[in-house]
């Protein structure tokens, strides 16, 4: 990053429209595509991306440009009243994805930070905040690649972390209970991964029309990327760095 007094993203407030997610329906003879719906709390799993239509409208900003941060990856994010779903696709990896397992390190996937009731005065979190890790495994090729300290795991995982200096925490969850999958290309992956609404201390879109999400890709190998910020800034336990997206349909 070059010498600068103050990182350009920080004199703007940015908010953005976070669209809601729609699933196919059944067909409709008026329309050359099929119906959709706004997807609602249902007692069935969700079974894969095939059930999700996360399209150019989800796809979120890279205000990070600004302050002359690449964008090497895209994320797409939506809301339905049974939780937040998120992609993420990166390429031009050699590498597999690096993976510390237990060691303490920060894996390579998808982080999301989120907090349901938006407050954007308040520097720790509270226990409306949340801190999501996607991982997206690696094949059995991918695997042959990686170096002993970075051996992954074959399957996609999803765990909530723990925010530095909170002041509450979010209610436990059953890790189980996130939905992640990934799909592993040539040169790097796609990651779907799904947060159901009982894993979110809070969330209720019938009644605030707004959370703040922070998004951030990690990968060792191409480096880190951010919605907005660079690294030098504590956006992993700071909610007011975060952005309020207003939940829009």
């Amino acid at each position: 990053m070059a010498n600068r007094l103050i990182e350009p993203t920080l004199l703007f407030d940015f908010s953005i429209n976070l669209k809601s997610l729609v699933r196919i329906g059944s067909s409709d003879k008026n329309r050359a595509r099929p119906k959709r719906k706004i997807a609602e709390s249902t007692s069935e799993r969700v079974h894969g991306p095939s059930d999700w239509d996360l399209d150019q409208s989800h796809e979120l900003p890279n205000f990070a440009a600004l302050a002359g941060y690449a964008n090497r990856a895209t994320v797409w994010a939506g809301w339905a009243m049974d939780g937040m779903y998120f992609k993420m696709k990166i390429a031009g990896k050699s590498l597999p994805p690096r993976f510390f397992g237990h060691s303490g390190g920060v894996s390579d996937g998808l982080r999301v930070w989120i907090d349901t009731r938006s407050s954007p005065g308040v520097h720790r979190a509270t226990r409306f905040c949340h801190c999501f890790h996607f991982f997206p495994g690696q094949s059995a090729g991918m695997k042959a690649l990686a170096s002993k300290d970075f051996q992954g795991s074959d399957e996609a995982r999803g765990v909530l972390d723990s925010i530095p200096r909170f002041r509450e925490a979010p209610n436990a969850i059953e890790a189980e209970k996130l939905f992640v999958s990934s799909h592993m290309d040539k040169d790097g992956y796609t990651l779907w991964s799904h947060v159901p609404a009982s894993c979110l201390t809070g969330y209720a879109p019938e009644e605030f029309d707004a959370i703040s999400l922070f998004v951030e890709v990690v990968d060792f190998e191409l480096g880190t990327q951010s919605i907005s910020l660079g690294p030098e800034l504590r956006y992993v336990e700071d909610p007011s760095l975060w952005i309020r997206a207003e939940l829009t349909q």
